[in-house]
């Protein structure tokens, strides 16, 4: 019998790592060049572009994706090619597959959790992303039903 208490975890990075996106950036700081700007000054402004971006537009790999052909378009005072935009979308290309890898003994740990507590899922992002990474997860201590928060970049993903 469940003990009434609710627990709320985070998933990026408490149940799955969310290393994806740093695999990304550190593929895209490999493919774009600048002249006079090293690689941690390109970090720099993509952090900056990142930042507004998810302010203007919430999180997800279509802003992501977005941010990086900004910070293309601002590092060498043009938009993107249709070649170099291919480019950019083949490096994001593991973004939109949503892989996701449990952290080790995560689903037997929610599973135990489960049967005596309430579990809730906070996450942020798209809600078909995060229900695919839900999905993906393959716990079934964590449903697919979700229900939004009053912060629109925000979902509450019960089981």
């Amino acid at each position: 019998m469940k003990s009434g208490q609710t627990l709320i975890f985070d998933a990026d990075d408490t149940l799955w790592a969310n290393v994806i996106f740093e695999r990304v950036i550190e593929d895209y700081l490999d493919w774009v060049v600048h002249p006079t700007l090293g690689r941690a000054q390109v970090r720099t402004v993509l952090d900056e572009i990142e930042l507004a971006n998810t302010v203007a537009h919430g999180y997800g790999s279509r802003v992501f994706l977005r941010t990086l052909g900004d910070c293309f378009a601002r590092l060498n005072e043009r938009p993107a090619s249709p070649a170099e935009e291919a480019q950019i979308r083949e490096l994001a290309a593991a973004l939109a597959e949503h892989r996701v890898e449990l952290l080790p003994d995560v689903a037997e740990t929610l599973d135990q959790l489960g049967s005596r507590h309430s579990l809730f899922l906070l996450t942020k992002g798209d809600p078909d992303e995060q229900h695919r990474k839900i999905d993906a997860s393959t716990s079934a201590t964590i449903s697919s039903t979700s229900t939004s928060l009053r912060r629109r970049t925000s979902t509450l993903t019960t089981r």
